[in-house]
């Protein structure tokens, strides 16, 4: 995903609806946004850094986008000036950078003992 005004317009839709429902998981998210994994992760990501959502694990290995600092804190029209400020900041250069990271967090794990160990 390159086009910012589109990023900016999931990631908002995104908050509004971990903030309706608490949480929503990664695979349900991306299914929804019509989105590959990595790249809403790495927007995923982007609000995370921010403290607006947080990432979580069940025990299968599904991740779990919920309410990060900011939000779990806040009322409604806090949260609303924050996002707004936050997503207004949100350039091209920090998706690509978001991106590169995601990537090579996935290329690590891939790589990992662990996941050398599940794959036999």
């Amino acid at each position: 995903m390159s086009s910012l005004p589109r990023a900016k317009i999931v990631l908002n839709l995104l908050i509004v609806l971990v903030v309706r429902r608490g949480q929503i998981s990664l695979s349900e998210a991306v299914k929804m946004f019509d989105l590959d994994e990595s790249s809403l992760t790495a927007l995923v990501r982007i609000l995370v850094d921010k403290k607006l959502l947080s990432i979580e694990y069940t025990a299968e290995g599904e991740r779990i986008i919920g309410k990060g600092e900011t939000i779990a804190k806040a009322d409604f029209i806090v949260i609303k000036k924050k996002v707004d400020e936050i997503l207004n900041s949100i350039t091209e250069e920090d998706l690509e950078a978001a991106k590169k990271s995601e990537e090579q967090e996935a290329k690590k794990i891939s790589n990992s003992p662990a996941q050398e160990e599940i794959k036999k």
